[in-house]
């Protein structure tokens, strides 16, 4: 359409050149069916500059298009694998709390037996010493000299019997324990790799889309300054076109 038009235009500046009256020839020499021909020659020449000048400007801002389209999705997928990410930094951490609770009921399980198997040592050895203290009434020993020292000794024996117990259930739940502090701490150590790591994807997506975001900038700016480019070059064709004509018809 472009070409059409400024071949009109070529036409009619061609026809507006001055023509003798007795040779019905213009300035240039030529006829004025020449004159109009070589007018609309430069005319589509000049719209074939500009189409050429569209064509490239219109691929350019397709290339806009698909550089904001990938831009877009770059970020997309930035955000979703680091929500990902995220997730995983929760549920890690989920998961070690879980696991702690169940080493802390442990512990607490562990320190449960230790007392029931404490209580019962005590009370196995107080029925016990009151069987042995029967026994020594109904034979007749005094609790005196070998049979008491002898029922001390058993006491002592017991008390440390329980309190050995007690001593196995506070270490067994400290193990338990310890193991729930370790299993926290691994999670934590792991919810921050996974976090930093979604941080890093939201950064690189970040700078992707930035990136192809500019790419975009650049390209409708370089569309717009084909379409110029070219509609300045269609403007100095005709109207240089135009000059060289009249120059000549002059000279």
């Amino acid at each position: 359409m472009a070409s059409v038009a400024l071949g009109a235009i070529g036409a009619g500046i061609g026809y507006m050149m001055p023509v003798t009256a007795a040779t019905g020839l213009t300035a240039v020499g030529l006829t004025a069916t020449q004159t109009i021909l070589a007018g609309a020659s430069l005319g589509m020449m000049a719209g074939g500059q500009i189409q050429q000048a569209q064509s490239q400007a219109a691929v350019m801002r397709q290339n806009a298009a698909i550089a904001n389209r990938d831009a877009l999705q770059q970020q997309q997928t930035a955000a979703y694998n680091a929500r990902i990410q995220e997730n995983e930094a929760i549920q890690s951490q989920q998961i070690a709390a879980y696991n702690a609770k169940i080493h802390e009921n442990e512990a607490v399980a562990a320190e449960q037996r230790a007392r029931f198997e404490a209580d019962k040592a005590a009370k196995d050895s107080r029925r016990l010493r009151g069987e042995q203290t029967a026994l020594y009434g109904y034979s007749g020993v005094q609790l005196t000299g070998t049979p008491l020292i002898v029922e001390a000794d058993s006491e002592f024996m017991d008390e440390a019997n329980q309190s050995n117990l007690i001593s196995l259930g506070a270490t067994e739940a400290w193990r338990f324990r310890s193991q729930a502090q370790l299993q926290n701490y691994q999670a934590g150590i792991e919810a921050d790799r996974y976090m930093s790591a979604a941080a890093e994807t939201k950064r690189q997506g970040a700078i992707a889309g930035s990136a192809l975001t500019a790419q975009a900038g650049v390209d409708r700016y370089q569309a717009d300054a084909t379409i110029l480019a070219g509609n300045t070059q269609a403007a100095s064709t005709i109207l240089g076109g135009t000059y060289k004509a009249i120059t000549i018809g002059n000279s």
